[in-house]
């Protein structure tokens, strides 16, 4: 739990390396990982991130997002290693939840959808103009099907991310990690 706080605020506060428009490139983490992330168009503070680690070849990239919420929900910190449902893409798929962890009035839940090849990543968002997201269910338990209401835990259950040079970005983030 200490490590998933930590793991926000050093991505939340960093520097850019370089920028492709609408995207921050960066190495974060001790260098371990270049991020290549923007803003949500519907809540500012959630990103959307690739993260490329610069532990092998980079040639792999994690795709992830977070959300933050002011809902008050008591079960939102127990959240980490569960299931979400949601819909991206017009596709209703499941992804995880990294961490949940309390963030200035409220909460931050980091979520990955796992890991991609790069260039079949690029591939798959090179044609699309935006990522939008909706919350639907956090697993209690998958198995038995119980869950929560993504309503019931967040009070913005969706966002919106622009993906323009989405491909330059990857690209760029990339070249960084080869160089690392």
């Amino acid at each position: 739990m200490k490590k998933s706080i930590i793991l926000i605020i050093l991505i939340i506060y960093y520097t850019p390396v370089k920028a492709v428009e609408n995207w921050e490139i960066e190495k974060i983490l001790n260098n371990k990982f270049i991020s290549v992330s923007t803003h949500g168009t519907i809540t500012h503070g959630d990103k959307y991130r690739l993260l490329i680690s610069t532990q092998g070849k980079c040639d792999v990239v994690e795709d992830t997002f977070t959300f933050y919420t002011m809902a008050k929900h008591p079960e939102i910190l127990n959240i980490v290693n569960k299931k979400i449902g949601l819909e991206a893409f017009g596709n209703k798929m499941l992804a995880d939840v990294k961490s949940s962890s309390k963030f200035l009035g409220g909460h931050m839940i980091w979520i990955t959808n796992g890991l991609y090849k790069i260039d079949d990543h690029i591939k798959f968002l090179q044609d699309k103009d935006e990522l939008n997201v909706k919350l639907i269910m956090v697993f209690k338990n998958l198995e038995k099907k119980t869950f929560w209401k993504a309503e019931e835990m967040f009070d913005i259950d969706f966002n919106i991310w622009n993906l323009k040079n989405v491909t330059e970005a990857l690209k760029e983030g990339q070249k960084l990690c080869l160089k690392n």
